[in-house]
């Protein structure tokens, strides 16, 4: 069953309707309406006839301290503010309609589903929940496993682990959030009527308790409207203080597994790997009686193994897996298919990747530089999509990462992730850095887990791995050793391995910075540069043939004592992809006019003044012929190719002095190809690029016949496109 919970309507009617309407397209099977339908707005009858008729047609309503001051009338404590607002709201109100409230219960239970106006511990007594303890003492005075709440305005998430470990989370709007098992949820949708966090859209959200998942809304409605016709506001209670916590013990451990045996429609049959944290199972899908259902992928299952029945870290981090696998797609990521919770049998259904794993190129390392160059760039392509999606790995290691037949990087694991819109229980139950020790970060020994460069540190931690056959920092086995990675650098990859190119040291150690700043902003940008080597912007790390000396060293050490990460310094993996966009600048250097070309120049000038850290990619398009030779020299025996070079540089060379571009941020590329616009398609794709500028030549009858190069751009491009004409 699909529920839309609202609470705090406050006879707002434009925010009510606004609500209903959003709802009607949820494919809603019940209402469940948490109280406060009266106070502030100007259309109490209204807003309580239409409770009444979605309490008729089966919905859920609960009674708020709203509700109960205009059912009882103005007590004589009341100051003149809120008795006024009883009194006039008695006056808009019948008879009949002022039974319906006085006849409302105080919460409601339905299974393991609890929905109450104000909290779980004394509903009577309309204490507020502002924060985790009221929280944690709302959810372990009921059995409950999931809370609904009204009475706050705004919207926020509490949870529970199963040995008392609380956390709580300020949703996002439209993005599902699973509430497993066995930890307790209290969810407050927050005021569809008078939202009080800043934002003035209406609240609600929507459960369904088939699988569990949670979807916060937000709806925006004329609140000009409404607000012209609002009464004069009325008063909160006290809030009560002091509440104690609360622990539950956590659930045993599911029983042994076999081949053979069906978990929910799933039977196993094969056993492929026996972790640490896991099991992974390949599994079919059966009916009933057990015969095989169509199925276009192959499956496998993956279930935690739970040592002694109690192992948190092995229980949160599954539960984290969870949470997050559904949340992602494409093709880096293996589909979810199915899950299970720990009161009935935990596991995790996905797409079975048929490839092999990263892991079994460490035994062959120092591998040839073409191949480091193949794996660095497929993986950060991979890594930049999922911080796209809003997603941290933190967990990047060889093992971790497998290849679809096409060779197309698939990301595993995601135990130990972060994801900016759902809950991050692992740092909300664990004081210690979390992840594998010779790829972890600086910033994750330091407890930062949201900053999507430290996916690239693992990276460069793997290149350096695979282009000298030794780990930068070994395999520390505490945190002391971890925290050398702050002030101890490794041996420069050219000093072990003297064939090195010079770029690929300084692509390795950059990704290889201690501070998050000093690296790639993000993993598109040093995909561009692993595809393009030619183009790498050389600094003293190419140049680097030993580590750094003892007082160096020593001074770094000495400023890492108080180097700890702050939250004000903390960014999101959208965030920081956003701001470090590609931007490509498709320059037509034979054709274009003067004036168009000045024109781009300001166009893009503008944009990368806009966005401080994009790099620059100015690309030309040699056309080539589809059958026979071409002339690579013009009339006067000068390279084409190397012409269209010269030309880039030089249109870019007024951006590069006004905007004090360094190397690292702008790159040149000419491509040959007979198709402009597929050339630039084909470099946008693979170089994760965000932007195309080009310019529109004039619209003469053949073009507007075959279609401009432009236009076919802006039609097919998976990114912004701007069109510049003179």
């Amino acid at each position: 069953m699909k529920y839309a919970i609202l609470t705090d309507l406050h006879a707002n009617r434009e925010a009510v309707e606004a609500v209903l309407d959003h709802a009607a397209g949820q494919q809603i099977d019940r209402y469940a309406l948490l109280g406060d339908f009266v106070g502030y707005g100007a259309n109490p009858a209204w807003v309580v006839d239409r409770v009444r008729e979605l309490v008729r047609a089966g919905a859920i309503a609960v009674m708020g301290n709203h509700d109960l001051a205009v059912v009882q009338g103005p007590s004589p404590s009341m100051r003149p503010d809120p008795r006024y607002v009883v009194e006039w709201t008695r006056q808009q109100l019948e008879v009949a309609q002022i039974d319906f409230l006085a006849a409302l219960a105080l919460e409601h239970r339905e299974g393991e589903l609890l929905f109450v106006h104000a909290n779980g511990w004394a509903p009577a007594e309309w204490g507020y929940i502002q924060g985790r303890s009221e929280a944690v003492r709302s959810m372990a005075a009921t059995a409950a496993r999931i809370t609904f709440c009204g009475h706050m305005h705004e919207p926020q998430l509490y949870h529970l682990s199963a040995v008392g470990k609380a956390g709580d989370f300020t949703p996002t709007a439209g993005t599902a959030i699973p509430l497993l098992p066995p930890r307790q949820w209290l969810v407050i949708p927050g005021s569809a009527g008078q939202p009080r966090d800043g934002d003035p859209a209406a609240c609600y959200a929507t459960f369904d308790d088939a699988t569990a998942e949670l979807t916060y809304w937000r709806v925006p409605y004329d609140t000009e409207a409404a607000g012209a016709r609002s009464a004069p506001p009325s008063c909160r209670s006290v809030l009560p203080t002091g509440l104690p916590m609360g622990n539950r013990l956590p659930r045993t451990a599911a029983s042994s597994l076999a081949a053979g045996q069906v978990i929910d429609g799933f039977r196993l049959e094969e056993r492929l790997h026996q972790g640490g944290m896991a099991n992974l199972w390949r599994v079919v899908r059966v009916d009933a009686n057990g015969e095989l259902q169509p199925e276009t992928l192959p499956l496998i299952m993956k279930v935690p193994r739970i040592k002694g029945g109690e192992d948190p870290a092995s229980i949160v981090g599954f539960e984290v897996e969870q949470m997050i696998l559904p949340a992602l797609a494409g093709a880096h990521v293996p589909k979810y298919v199915a899950r299970g919770d720990f009161t009935h049998a935990a596991y995790l259904v996905m797409e079975r990747i048929e490839g092999p794993s990263l892991r079994a190129r460490l035994d062959e390392a120092p591998l040839a530089v073409d191949e480091v160059i193949e794996i660095g760039s497929r993986v950060a392509t991979a890594l930049h999509e999922l911080h796209r999606q809003h997603l941290v790995h933190l967990d990047v290691k060889p093992s971790n990462i497998l290849q679809r037949p096409d060779g197309t990087a698939v990301l595993v694991d995601f135990g130990l992730s972060r994801h900016d819109r759902l809950p991050d229980l692992l740092e909300e139950e664990f004081a210690l850095p979390m992840g594998t020790a010779p790829y972890m970060s600086p910033e994750q020994v330091q407890f930062v887990r949201n900053d999507p460069r430290s996916d690239l540190f693992a990276l460069g931690v793997m290149l350096y791995h695979f282009t000298t056959g030794q780990r930068p920092f070994g395999s520390p086995e505490s945190v002391r050793g971890l925290r050398k990675r702050l002030y101890i650098d490794p041996v420069p990859p050219r000093a072990l391995r003297p064939d090195c190119p010079p770029w690929l040291q300084e692509v390795i150690l950059k990704c290889l910075e201690v501070r998050p700043e000093r690296r790639y902003q993000s993993a598109a940008q040093l995909a561009l540069d692993l595809q393009n080597p030619g183009q790498v912007a050389l600094t003293a790390r190419a140049a680097r043939d030993r580590q750094s000396g003892a007082v160096k060293v020593f001074k770094r050490w000495f400023f890492a004592l108080g180097a700890e990460s702050k939250p004000t310094a903390r960014v999101s993996a959208a965030s920081q992809v956003a701001r470090s966009p590609i931007v490509v600048a498709a320059v037509d250097i034979d054709h274009a006019t003067p004036e168009l070309l000045e024109k781009m120049q300001e166009s893009v000038r503008r944009i990368l003044v806009t966005e401080p850290g994009a790099r620059l990619a100015c690309v030309g398009v040699m056309r080539v012929a589809r059958i026979g030779l071409d002339d690579l020299v013009d009339a006067d025996g000068q390279s084409r190719h190397v012409k269209q070079l010269v030309g880039l540089k030089h249109w870019a060379r007024p951006l590069t002095r006004q905007l004090e571009l360094d190397d690292g941020r702008l790159t040149f590329h000419v491509l040959e190809a007979p198709d402009a616009a597929a050339a630039l398609l084909d470099f946008a794709a693979r170089n994760q690029v965000d932007h195309i500028v080009m310019g529109a030549r004039g619209a003469g009858a053949l073009r507007r016949y075959l279609g401009s190069v432009s236009s076919q751009v802006v039609a097919r491009a998976d990114c912004t496109v701007t069109v510049v004409r003179a």
